[in-house]
C-alpha cells in the first residue's frame, strides 16, 4: 500500500471491522429478544435504542460537528465504492 494512502487504509479497515462487529451484535441481540417473545421489528428498534444510548453516553464530550463529519466520511466511503462498482458493471 502506498504510504500516502496509509490513513485511508486504516480508515477502511476500521470501518469494516466496526461495521461487521456492530451488524453481528445487532443480529445476535435482536435474535435473543425474539427468542423471548419480542416481535422482530420491536426487537430491532429496542437494540437500536440501546446502541444510541450507549454511544451517546460515550460521545458526551464529542461535538455534534465531529459526529456529523464522521458520518459524512462513512457515507462518502460507501458512495465511492458503490459508484465505482456501478461504473465497473456498466463497462462490462
Amino acid at each position: 500500500m502506498e504510504t500516502h494512502l496509509a490513513h485511508v487504509q486504516a480508515f477502511v479497515e476500521q470501518l469494516l471491522d466496526t461495521g461487521g462487529t456492530l451488524v453481528r451484535l445487532v443480529d445476535n441481540l435482536t435474535d435473543a429478544f425474539v427468542e423471548h417473545d419480542v416481535e422482530r421489528g420491536q426487537a430491532a428498534a429496542d437494540v437500536f435504542e440501546m446502541l444510541v444510548g450507549t454511544v451517546g453516553m460515550r460521545f458526551a464530550s464529542v461535538t455534534e460537528r465531529d459526529v456529523t463529519r464522521a458520518a459524512e466520511l462513512m457515507d462518502l466511503a460507501m458512495q465511492s465504492v458503490l459508484t465505482d462498482l456501478r461504473r465497473a458493471l456498466a463497462g462490462r
